[in-house]
């Protein structure tokens, strides 16, 4: 399932998924979250463009994960509106630890101990 609200055509991920071959079921945003858990479930893996970072969003993608989903979430500012939720810590089990205007650090746990990605406005 690709979940994206891009109105203006394909995005790197759709063209990604239509040259592999893969089949896809796109929604928007504001369809997928009116979608139970168990309807997200029958999909192998959610592609979420866009933030996963509040309310509704958070709320769908935690529990699709919780419930065993396969969840790749593409957004440039996750760790700044969800660096404290469960989905971050929990399942992403990362840390966001500060953030200077674009600029910030997240630091991964268990897994990922030690491992520290910069994220800078000049990547």
């Amino acid at each position: 399932m690709l979940v994206s609200d891009n109105t203006t055509g394909t995005d790197a991920v759709e063209e990604w998924l239509i040259a592999l071959g893969e089949p896809y079921t796109r929604f928007t945003n504001s369809a997928a979250v009116g979608m139970p858990t168990s309807d997200w479930l029958m999909y192998d893996a959610v592609l979420y463009i866009g933030t996963t970072s509040t309310g509704s969003e958070l709320d769908s993608c935690t529990a699709y994960v919780a419930a065993g989903g396969n969840l790749l979430v593409m957004d440039n500012d996750e760790g700044y509106f969800a660096g404290s939720s469960s989905l971050f810590l929990d399942y992403l089990m990362a840390v966001y630890e500060s953030d200077a205007g674009s600029d910030g650090l997240i630091t991964g746990l268990e897994m990922m101990a030690g491992v520290d990605i910069d994220i800078s406005a000049d990547p």
